[in-house]
């Protein structure tokens, strides 16, 4: 397989592996569950995220296992893995809190000082059950004690002690961060989506610039940042939370932004979320559709269609 392509939905997980000349189902599982997040782990596995059954996993895309440990019965939104040390997973969860795990997820503690922050009595959440999420996770690609933390919605938090302790920094960025994104090669970086547009910090959240040149709408949602160029930025532009809209690209880090054509419009269509890797640049729909491009946006064509809504993509490429 040239990639393999991992897909959420709120009708479970299903993965796609690409031969010469089209994609193939390699497995599927957790129908019925809605999905929040993928990530791979080490030793081939896939951890999944699920709005009120905690964490599952796979090592053969065939059997789906619940890891039965604190996060059982909760939403979780949000996972990463330490760079440097496989079995050392922060989860994110609604109501927001944040989780650590050291043993590879077998089991988890929770680490109260960002829901005992000041401002977290004001959290909530746009629709119901209202609930706050922590939504975003990000860990600083060198400084191994920097968690950055989006919740929606409260804003962006920032702990210097992997958790202990927790700064805001919203100003100038809002409180509903739709999407956070970090890059390994400009370490003080962020990039943020927000019903109000883009922005971006060069000093992990201390001022943030908002950069919505050329955008047709300022709601913004899902956002990737190219792998080896930090500068190039996708991001979607919707009318309302509803849809209707397109993918738009910046070459320059958001100073201006350019439309990708060749999308399908509605106002009931949402780009719900990117992966790019390789020459591979993919987007999912609310409406169940995978978009291909393999010329950073220029060009599409359709992978899969009519699939439930589509919430989250993980890529690998060889």
């Amino acid at each position: 397989m040239s990639a393999i392509l991992s897909i959420g939905t709120s009708n479970g997980v299903f993965v796609l592996g690409e031969t010469p000349g089209e994609w193939k189902l390699m497995g599927q599982g957790l129908t019925g569950r809605n999905i929040t997040c993928l990530q791979p782990g080490a030793g081939g596995k896939l951890w999944v995220g699920t709005d009120k059954s905690g964490l599952h996993h796979t090592s053969d895309l065939e059997t789906w296992s619940p890891a039965v440990n604190e996060l059982s019965g909760l939403g979780v939104y949000s996972l990463v893995f330490h760079p440097k040390q496989s079995k050392v997973m922060l989860c994110g969860t609604a109501p927001a809190s944040l989780y650590l795990s050291l043993d590879g997820g077998k089991k988890f503690q929770e680490l109260p000082a960002l829901k005992q922050h000041p401002s977290a009595s004001n959290w909530s959440y746009p629709e119901p059950p209202y609930r706050s999420r922590l939504h975003r996770l990000f860990l600083h690609p060198t400084d191994l004690d920097v968690v950055c933390a989006a919740v929606i919605s409260g804003g962006f938090y920032l702990s210097g002690d992997v958790g202990q302790s927790w700064h805001e920094r919203s100003k100038g960025l809002g409180k509903l961060v739709h999407d956070l994104c970090g890059h390994p090669l400009l370490p003080g970086r962020l990039y943020a989506c927000s019903p109000i547009g883009f922005y971006l910090t060069e000093d992990l959240g201390e001022s943030w610039k908002e950069r919505s040149q050329g955008l047709a709408y300022l709601h913004t949602g899902c956002l990737s940042v190219h792998p080896e160029e930090p500068n190039i930025v996708f991001l979607t532009s919707h009318r309302s939370a509803q849809g209707g809209g397109s993918i738009y690209r910046s070459p320059n880090a958001g100073q201006r932004w350019e439309s990708c054509e060749g999308l399908p419009f509605a106002v009931d269509l949402r780009f719900t979320c990117m992966a790019i890797r390789g020459s591979y640049f993919i987007v999912g729909t609310n409406k169940g559709d995978l978009f291909l491009s393999r010329d950073l946006g220029s060009t599409w064509g359709k992978i899969r269609t009519g699939m439930a809504p589509i919430s989250c993509l993980s890529l690998m490429t060889n």
